[in-house]
């Protein structure tokens, strides 16, 4: 969904008459926590979907490893007001995620109302390391994912209140940059 958020928010930047080489003068700080927190995570998801299964048994630590470097990398970068928006949205996500195992609890109903039904199989495997199906159990399902973006959506998708509001983060943190008059 961040990937998403960040085209978008760059074509409307555009749009606004903003410029995308002022993204580089961002201030961000120790931006390599925030990148090896995703590398971390997409890497659970690639390696556990091969069935490596040290990735599968270690996931809770790995998952939690990477939160632990993304909230520092918005620690460090608590100088950009957008990143008080996107660090609510991390916590809401890392509190779910970690009182549900590690994983992030999807709601089957969601999927299927995203046309998605078809990942449940894969989550019932136990194998993507980062998801979970919610079941009665689930602590904190409101906070799960249980929203979603369906087609004609490009790219059909399910996301959290925590997602929302990276995503919202997000989309202010590119449109304050590329368009503001300001020389940053």
């Amino acid at each position: 969904m961040l990937a998403d958020t960040v085209i978008v928010s760059v074509l409307v930047g555009k749009a606004r008459k903003g410029k995308l080489s002022k993204l580089g003068k961002m201030p961000v700080k120790k931006h390599g926590l925030i990148i090896g927190a995703f590398l971390i995570q997409a890497a659970m998801v690639y390696f556990g979907m091969k069935g490596i299964e040290w990735v599968v048994r270690y996931g809770f630590y790995l998952h939690l490893a990477s939160f632990i470097l993304l909230l520092t990398g918005i620690f460090y970068n608590r100088h950009i007001k957008e990143m008080l928006i996107i660090g609510i949205g991390i916590f809401l996500n890392f509190t779910v995620i970690f009182l549900n195992g590690g994983r992030m609890p999807i709601s089957l109903k969601a999927l299927e109302r995203a046309g998605m039904i078809q990942l449940a199989d894969i989550l019932k495997t136990g194998k993507y390391t980062t998801h979970t199906v919610m079941s009665d159990s689930t602590v904190l399902k409101f906070l799960g994912d249980i929203f979603f973006l369906p087609s004609p959506y490009p790219r059909p998708r399910v996301f959290s209140i925590g997602d929302g509001l990276m995503a919202l983060g997000l989309f202010l943190l590119i449109q304050r940059y590329m368009v503001d008059k300001r020389d940053k």
